[in-house]
């Protein structure tokens, strides 16, 4: 996953410590082919969840090598009955129609995958042992054809718990979420991972980033991460970014994952939710915001909800965590916030100056007039270096072109010559 942080401390100092011993983080991972990411393995014994694809065999092969007892994978399509009315919205909505918003079907990427499809198919696709190849042709692949609402599938399992929900689903992750609508308040889910486009009609059914981030503010998320994939068109490909047909080096932006996570933080949460976090949730959030780079945002939550928290850990541990180095010093949570409050402008880019009303503060100014004065004198002492090497190498130079010029220096010439013919005559000789 791209804006993820696979060093999550304060993941790893709860993990470690069995704060979620009793309460699991509950995954839900729509579209899991190739395997749920290295990042929710962070949670270790402390995972449990779903994983939905619709490609039977790779559930199968999914299930045939999970270690953890906790995950199960499930080989069906997430979405809606065709009657829902959503569906039927979608169905008559003509915008979608044309291909004027839906400019992928041009690019590089999708040029390769089909030069790859018609390979896969010349091997026969149900037999294509490559797993990568399999995952992107899977509209070739032996599928399930059942389609379930998450809904209905929490409700059927009797899932009364989910934290949260990433789908990819490659064009129809708006009508899984739909899907999941009541299930967000009801499983207590406190964040979403979505793959969708940045393009797509103008229509409220479209699978596009306005509707999704409509979707997710109607429910109290709030975007906390996002990433960009450039696609060149296939007129004129660009470089891969990776070994494999995905976004280019150079293009139209037109994918993208967004993370939404509940602020729970905000002086009027209750108002939005209904009610407060519990202690497990908490924690389960500090880790969402350290896993997804926001660190900042758990250490307001531990901060916000300090009193709680300190029932069944130390609140300040966790901030310690946190606390990334500042000009290379590995401060205490304390020390840092106290060093911001006492001079922010520690807080600029060493290698920059900034000015205020033309003016060089006096604190980053004495910073760097004293790192100034030090390298001025470290390069007048390495010319005084340099122009004490250049005279000697001169006075070198004229002393051997002296001694050249000497009657010794000829007179040893020739010494060197006869011996050399000496020698030459007494190899004849032998």
């Amino acid at each position: 996953m791209d804006n993820t942080n696979y060093d999550p401390r304060v993941l790893r100092l709860i993990v470690d410590n069995q704060l979620l011993a009793d309460a699991p983080f509950t995954l839900i991972d729509v579209g899991c082919a190739l395997g749920i990411d290295a990042a929710w393995r962070l949670f270790g014994k402390h995972l449990a969840g779903y994983g939905f694809d619709p490609q039977v065999r790779e559930c199968e092969r999914l299930s045939s090598i999970e270690e953890n007892p906790r995950l199960k994978y499930v080989a069906k399509f997430i979405g809606l009955r065709d009657d829902h009315p959503f569906m039927k919205q979608r169905a008559s909505d003509q915008t979608q129609s044309s291909s004027y918003y839906a400019p992928f079907g041009r690019s590089s990427a999708m040029a390769a995958i089909a030069q790859r499809s018609d390979r896969a198919n010349e091997l026969r696709t149900s037999d294509c042992t490559d797993v990568r190849i399999a995952t992107e042709t899977w509209t070739s692949r032996e599928l399930d054809v059942g389609k379930i609402s998450l809904e209905d599938f929490v409700r059927s399992e009797g899932i009364r718990d989910v934290d949260f929900i990433k789908t990819d689903t490659d064009g129809h992750d708006l009508e899984v979420l739909v899907s999941a609508e009541s299930a967000i308040r009801e499983c207590g889910v406190l964040g979403i991972m979505v793959e969708t486009n940045f393009h797509g009609s103008y229509g409220d059914t479209a699978n596009s980033l306005h509707n999704i981030d409509r979707f997710m503010k109607r429910h109290g998320l709030m975007l906390y991460g996002m990433s960009h994939y450039r696609y060149s068109r296939a007129s004129l490909p660009a470089q891969f970014v990776y070994a494999a047909p995905y976004q280019t080096s150079s293009g139209q932006p037109m994918w993208g994952d967004f993370v939404y996570l509940r602020d729970g933080a905000a002086d009027d949460y209750a108002a939005i939710w209904g009610d407060q976090l519990s202690i497990p949730k908490l924690l389960k959030l500090a880790c969402l915001y350290d896993l997804f780079n926001v660190p900042d945002c758990a250490a307001e939550l531990i901060n916000h909800h300090r009193a709680r928290l300190a029932e069944v850990c130390e609140p300040q541990a966790l901030l310690d965590a946190l606390t990334p180095t500042l000009n290379g010093r590995q401060l205490n949570y304390t020390d840092y916030v106290d060093e911001f409050v006492r001079s922010f402008e520690s807080f600029y880019p060493p290698d920059q100056v900034p000015e205020q009303n033309g003016e060089v503060p006096p604190q980053v100014s004495a910073v760097h007039d004293d790192e100034r004065e030090q390298l001025v004198q470290q390069v007048d002492a390495l010319s005084d270096l340099v122009r004490v090497l250049s005279q000697d190498l001169s006075s070198s130079q004229d002393a051997l072109h002296e001694m050249r010029r000497s009657r010794l220096w000829q007179w040893g010439n020739a010494l060197l010559d006869a011996k050399l013919l000496v020698k030459r005559a007494f190899l004849r000789h032998d």
